[in-house]
């Protein structure tokens, strides 16, 4: 441990990704999760007065990298947030205009733009960034990644975080033309990607039969988790990610008692009115999420001073305490 970490370019770790992703060694970069590949964009390709181009809502964190660059942030609004298209996000492209950020799946909506035609609008505005997020990409299975060739103002970023269940160990990377990454060596920091990152990372990519049965089971849980909450009358919408939306009468107290019942959730209502996101992970997990859920939903209905019929309150975690569905709640 007292040595610096190698150059992860020269390494297991990047063959691994080589043949995962089937792109060169020379058009990948590996980075301190993929916030960091989001951050060299923004400081490589930012200056103060650029403009940013994003659907809203998505990914905050990409957003204050932009604004710490001095760029102004052009998010694309419509009243239903589900219904952004690629041809939304083009009419917000000017003149100032340095990067379109897509995030695909988008977080929070869970929406998927079709790759190609992300390629198609990047050929038509060679001179902007188009920087693609897939964090969620294990889940959607669809990527810009074969569209890097003939498109060089495409940057894919990636994530073990999600899918690979590393979020504590921060690790990502980028899939881009040789120029592009070029750029980003200028302010990377090579030792930024710590070495029990890079050994758990490559051990992941060696074990791909066991994530693909994992990707399958996510289906498979979500499928039981709207099954669950049409029966129940929850309004639930199904992503192209592994997370689903629920419609919720009072999202920031449902979130309080599930956190109290050992279910960790995220209050998405400041972006999308009355949602709440909610990871999915097996279904053994879920069957014992929705219980927990079925409780505080059923106690929330009850008449005002109605005292509930349910015990005492929500649904007391079994032993084991909370229910991680996913190791990133992020």
């Amino acid at each position: 441990m007292h040595w610096y970490p190698p150059f992860p370019c020269d390494g297991e770790l990047l063959r691994r990704i080589t043949e995962y992703t089937s792109c060169r060694p020379d058009n990948i970069l590996i980075t301190n999760g993929s916030d960091d590949a989001l951050s060299l964009a923004c400081q490589t390709y930012l200056d103060p007065g650029d403009e940013v181009v994003a659907p809203f809502p998505t990914y905050r964190h990409f957003l204050q990298f932009a604004e710490l660059a001095g760029a102004r942030v052009g998010l694309i609004r419509k009243e239903d947030p589900f219904s952004v298209s690629l041809q939304d996000v083009e009419s917000g492209i000017a003149g100032r205009t340095k990067i379109v950020y897509l995030a695909n799946p988008n977080n929070p909506t869970g929406i998927l733009f079709e790759p190609a035609q992300i390629s198609r609008m990047a050929s038509r505005h060679l001179q902007v960034l188009f920087l693609v997020d897939e964090a969620y990409y294990e889940f959607s299975g669809f990527s810009c990644t074969p569209f890097l060739k003939n498109t060089p103002n495409i940057m894919v970023t990636r994530s073990f975080s999600k899918c690979f269940g590393l979020a504590a160990l921060r690790l990502g990377y980028v899939l881009a033309s040789t120029g592009i990454i070029r750029d980003l060596l200028r302010v990377h920091n090579p030792k930024s990607t710590n070495i029990m990152a890079q050994i758990a990372a490559a051990a992941a990519l060696g074990d791909l039969d066991y994530y693909h049965d994992y990707v399958a089971e996510v289906g498979r849980a979500a499928a039981m988790t709207k099954r669950f909450c049409d029966e129940h009358g929850i309004l639930c919408r199904l992503t192209h990610a592994n997370f689903v939306l629920m419609t919720i009468d009072h999202p920031e107290r449902t979130v309080a008692k599930l956190r109290s019942a050992g279910v960790h959730v995220r209050n998405r209502s400041s972006q999308l009115p009355g949602m709440i996101r909610l990871t999915v992970g097996t279904s053994k997990q879920m069957e014992d999420v929705l219980l927990r859920l079925k409780a505080v939903v059923k106690e929330e209905r009850l008449p005002p001073g109605n005292p509930a019929t349910i015990g005492s309150g929500p649904a007391k975690p079994r032993q084991g305490g909370r229910v991680v569905c996913n190791p990133s709640l992020a």
